[in-house]
Order: structure tokens, then C-alpha cells, then sequence
């Protein structure tokens, strides 16, 4: 009887490892922000002077550590705010160019300023900052 109760607790306690590992695995790709840390094969699809879109396009990890392709258009967060990224608005394809992905980085060379004719040079952004991973798909964080 001694050997079945010690048999049993074992096999609880194996369970309950497995889940907890389980859990931990899921949650990996559904954090806020920090896509780049679980995508891949980062980059800009760019056609501002057709269709005004920006796509971000990568293959993320989902839960079941497999990858999927999956895009976003950054056109609709991203903002040039007097020659600065920002997250905020949308529009920046209008007003920057050209730009491309470097690591978790939106980076453009040239983001025309409010007034006249300047430009603010080398201008980027933090995607990571609000771009998330959830089970494969990229998505804005709110």
C-alpha cells in the first residue's frame, strides 16, 4: 500500500511539472511587445506612392513553437511628428523615406519636419515597443 501512495504523489508531481512547462512555453509568444524575440525573416514591404501601406512581414513562432507568416501595416501606427517616429496616429509612409527593418528597428533616412524643407536624418523607432507576437499572428499592443 506504502509503494501505490508513493507511486501516485510521483505521478501528480511529474504532471504537474509538465503543465507548469507547458504554461510557461505558451505564454513566451503572447507577451507585450518583443516580437523579435520570437520572429524572424524580418522585412518592409514599403509602397508609399501606390497604396500608402508599410507591411512589416515575418514568420513568428506560435504555441506550438511552429512558424507562421504573418504581416502588419505600420502605416496605420506609426506617425511622423515633426520629423520624429512615433507610435501613435499612423501616416509616416508620406512623409519618410526610404525605410526598412534593421533588427526590432523601423529605420528611415529621412523624416521631413513640419515646416519648409527639413529633414531629420537616420530617424527610428523601437518596434518592440508595441508590437507583439500573439500565437503567431503580429498584432499592436494597445
Amino acid at each position: 500500500m506504502k509503494s501505490i501512495s508513493v507511486c501516485f504523489i510521483f505521478a501528480i508531481t511529474l504532471i504537474s511539472f509538465n503543465y507548469a512547462i507547458s504554461i510557461k512555453t505558451q505564454t513566451k509568444t503572447n507577451t507585450e511587445g518583443s516580437f523579435s524575440k520570437s520572429c524572424r525573416k524580418l522585412k518592409l514591404v514599403y509602397h508609399p506612392s501606390t497604396d500608402h501601406k508599410s507591411l512589416l512581414q515575418a514568420e513568428c513562432k506560435n504555441r506550438n513553437g511552429n512558424y507562421k507568416k504573418t504581416e502588419l501595416d505600420l502605416n496605420t501606427r506609426v506617425s511622423n511628428v515633426d520629423g520624429n517616429l512615433e507610435s501613435q496616429g499612423g501616416g509616416f509612409v508620406t512623409s519618410c523615406a526610404p525605410c526598412k527593418v534593421d533588427g526590432k528597428k523601423l529605420v528611415c533616412d529621412r523624416c521631413k519636419k513640419r515646416y519648409g524643407h527639413a529633414f531629420l536624418l537616420n530617424e527610428s523607432i523601437n518596434l518592440d515597443n508595441f508590437i507583439s507576437n500573439k500565437n503567431g499572428k503580429l498584432t499592436f499592443d494597445k
